[in-house]
């Protein structure tokens, strides 16, 4: 039988073990006290009232319908994928407020630009980038915000790395003469327009990955809508190399501009027929390399 005093002792031991295991815990659940609050992802894709036709190529009469169609059959999916970084690439920050990272609020020499000058905003994770539309294109402002050391750094893309730059003559610092249209935005959206610089959508929308949905919409079935895990080798590559690579259009100038992604291509035709991979060369030391 235990004494009173070890039964005391047992009590206190039982009692600061519980502390011990809250305080645990605590600590693992509770956030950082200095945590700043993420940007909200949550794409909101426009409702395409009409079906649109594929742009920039006549290879087939595709048309695209938005990723609000797929919503209906596929809710689970949307909503994941609303979520991610692929649907919240591109970022009108008067819709979305939370989205801008960068400090407006302190005064910077980098910064020549105000908040309401911003059309959209680009990126989340390490970087963002800012940028101002001008007639019918957009440009990137000469700043950008440092995500992970909350700085701001210059953004201005120097001599002999992008094969384009010197095609795009511009000054020191300043992005006026380089549009996102031919140098970005393909990649940046669904089913983008060279001519008529209009998206179906921007961002990374289902059909970016899946094809113009216009049939699969009208009448859901396995054929007619493009599953890349269904594909050979082959071309379920080519559904990230035609924007995560580098390279230049077959077909160049394009609507009096050069290009830097696969005007033309989309699912279900060859990346080959449409895109030229830059050779890299053992030893050579480039901005991707």
């Amino acid at each position: 039988m235990l004494t009173p005093s070890i039964q005391s002792l047992l009590v206190l031991g039982v009692a600061g073990f519980a502390v011990a295991i809250g305080t645990h815990l605590a600590a693992q659940t509770a956030p950082p006290a200095t945590a700043q609050p993420g940007p909200l992802l949550t794409a909101t894709p426009p409702k395409i009232a009409t079906p649109q036709p594929a742009a920039n190529t006549t290879a087939n009469n595709a048309d695209y319908v938005g990723s609000l169609a797929c919503q209906r059959c596929h809710a689970a999916t949307y909503e994941r994928w609303s979520h991610t970084r692929m649907a919240n690439i591109i970022t009108d920050p008067k819709m979305n407020p939370r989205v801008v990272l960068g400090d407006f609020k302190t005064p910077n020499p980098l910064v020549t630009f105000k908040l309401e000058d911003v059309a959209f905003v680009y990126g989340t994770k390490w970087k963002q980038r800012y940028f101002i539309r001008k007639g019918n294109d957009y440009y990137p402002a000469n700043a950008q915000w440092d995500v992970t050391n909350r700085v701001w750094r210059p953004y201005f893309l120097q001599a002999n790395t992008e094969w384009w730059v010197n095609h795009y003559p511009a000054a020191a610092g300043d992005n006026s003469t380089r549009p996102t249209g031919p140098l970005c935005d393909g990649c940046h959206s669904t089913n983008y327009n060279a001519q008529t610089k209009q998206t179906t959508e921007w961002n990374v929308g289902c059909e970016r990955c899946h094809g113009p949905g216009g049939a699969h919409v009208a009448r859901p079935s396995r054929a007619n809508i493009i599953d890349p895990a269904r594909l050979d080798y082959v071309s379920a590559n080519d559904t990230c190399i035609q924007c995560h690579s580098q390279g230049q259009p077959l077909t160049n100038p394009i609507a009096g501009q050069l290009h830097d992604w696969p005007v033309g291509f989309h699912m279900g035709l060859k990346l080959k027929d449409f895109w030229k991979l830059e050779e890299h060369h053992l030893g050579e030391q480039r901005y991707t390399h």
